[in-house]
């Protein structure tokens, strides 16, 4: 009895010591951690994505990342602490870096998730985005298509000052007229013009108008024969972009009243060009502003809206930015150099 007691002490004993190896041998264990690097660059590969968010999943229609990491300058990216493993890896990038569904922001690539595994070492994927614009979008504004200027706009804003405050308005006349095929992008033609003496900010002194105003309030301006003469109010803003000389009753118009925006790839003689990019189209064209010429890069989606009564609603949303100062020679103080415009061109056609 007392050797079978023995037994099983030691048996005992022993099972704890191998439970206590079994313990210290798990602890001690460690599982190997690596890393994925690598570029995410735009669909032609010229550029780089700088902001880019990369995607770690463990299938290609998984909607749970496992990891994730945002591209920097460069387009470079990293992600740590992988366990070895099979993966899919794939990227989002908004060119202004913004997640706004509504005015026309960034332009919006995606890519294809693609297999990584990562096997005993650091692994490499490059990743290179895809456009995503809608395909089969004919617009022609000298055949059935026509713009609908009562539901369209060209609003702008620009820091005041350096940054010192944000002034914003928009014009109240404008055109435009488009020959646009995105099968056939080298013989489309984009052309828009806004009449600078509708400028309306909200605040009088800034803005112009046609008034028959004289010197003498509640009292009109006569001619010599005694006849009402309606003339130009200039504003602060109507003066600085080029448009007048002169403020108020000293206004004198000049020929650049208008601002104008064309883009024509057909035209050898240009360096114009139109291209499908992200989720919409990026075109470089010409803008005729302040008596100068030069070269400006525009952004725009075509939205493909709703049938109501027999007619088809569509529309253009547009963006570009261009250097009052540096590009077009705004030399006021108040107007920052980085100008941006935003545009809505609702189009409609009966079908």
């Amino acid at each position: 009895m007392k050797s079978f007691k023995t037994f099983l002490s030691l048996f005992a004993a022993v099972g704890l010591l191998a439970l206590i190896v079994q313990c210290t041998t798990t602890e001690e264990v460690e599982i190997p951690l690596y890393s994925i690097s690598g570029t995410v660059v735009l669909p032609d590969g010229s550029e780089n994505a700088e902001g880019a968010v990369v995607y770690l999943t463990e299938s290609a229609t998984s909607t749970n990342y496992i990891a994730m990491a945002i591209s920097d300058d460069f387009g470079a990216y990293t992600l740590s602490n992988i366990r070895g493993g099979d993966y899919f890896i794939w990227a989002n990038f908004d060119s202004e870096n913004t997640n706004s569904s509504g005015r026309l922001g960034g332009m919006k690539f995606s890519s294809t998730p693609q297999a990584v595994s990562v096997i005993a070492a650091n692994a490499a994927s490059d990743i290179t985005l895809e456009n995503s614009s809608p395909s089969g979008v004919a617009v022609s504004t000298t055949g059935a298509w026509t713009v609908d200027g009562s539901h369209s706009e060209v609003v702008f804003e620009f820091p005041y000052r350096e940054f010192n405050g944000t002034f914003s308005g928009n014009f109240d006349s404008y055109d435009f007229a488009f020959e646009f095929d995105d099968g056939d992008l080298d013989n489309s033609t984009i052309w828009a013009e806004v009449d600078l003496r509708t400028i309306k900010t909200g605040q009088p002194g800034r803005d112009g108008r046609y008034t028959t105003e004289s010197s003498v309030e509640g009292q009109d301006s006569l001619d010599n024969q005694g006849n009402v003469v309606e003339w130009f109010y200039a504003g602060c803003l109507t003066e600085y972009l080029g448009a007048a000389v002169g403020r108020g009753l000293n206004t004198v118009l000049t020929n650049d009243v208008t601002a104008i925006f064309w883009c024509d790839p057909s035209d050898t003689q240009r360096n114009d060009d139109i291209e499908i990019y992200g989720d919409g189209y990026r075109a470089k064209g010409t803008m005729n502003f302040n008596g100068v010429e030069a070269e400006v890069v525009a952004f725009f989606k075509f939205i493909d809206g709703y049938v109501s009564d027999g007619t088809q609603y569509s529309s253009f949303e547009a963006k570009f930015v261009f250097r009052a100062e540096s590009d077009f020679s705004i030399t006021a103080s108040q107007v920052d150099d980085d100008v941006e415009v935003y545009s809505t061109i609702q189009l409609r056609k009966t079908l």
